[in-house]
């Protein structure tokens, strides 16, 4: 039982670690603007870098997973990778694969949600 519950906590963490990884890729960063002096040509982050790849150790320091970013495009003005691969090293020939299709930027989030009872219960 413990291993399958290390399992689905792994996976947990995994989910959220792709997740805030998005969140970051997508927002625009405070020296965005900037970046078109040297050369940015309006992308989302100084300098228009785009990461290809990050990489995730275990408490040891040993390369455990690593996540691609592809097929870079541009969608609502700003250039993204549209598809992420997430491959566990340990696992050849699996892997998840997350493709977005549509994605719409500064969506206002209503200060309700951030509610402490919002947040215990999570919003539906």
């Amino acid at each position: 039982m413990g291993g399958s519950l290390n399992g689905l906590v792994l996976t947990l963490h995994v989910i959220v670690a792709v997740v805030l990884i998005g969140v970051v890729l997508v927002q625009r960063g405070e020296g965005a603007d900037m970046g078109v002096s040297f050369g940015g040509g309006g992308a989302q982050t100084l300098f228009g870098t785009i990461p290809l790849q990050e990489d995730f150790y275990d408490e040891h320091g040993k390369l455990v997973r690593s996540l691609t970013f592809e097929d870079v495009r541009e969608i609502g003005g700003r250039r993204i990778p549209t598809r992420w691969v997430m491959q566990p090293l340990d696992e050849p020939g699996k892997q998840t694969v997350l493709t977005i299709e549509s994605i719409t930027f500064n969506v206002p989030i209503p200060a309700s949600v951030f509610t402490r009872q919002n947040l215990r219960r999570g919003v539906r």
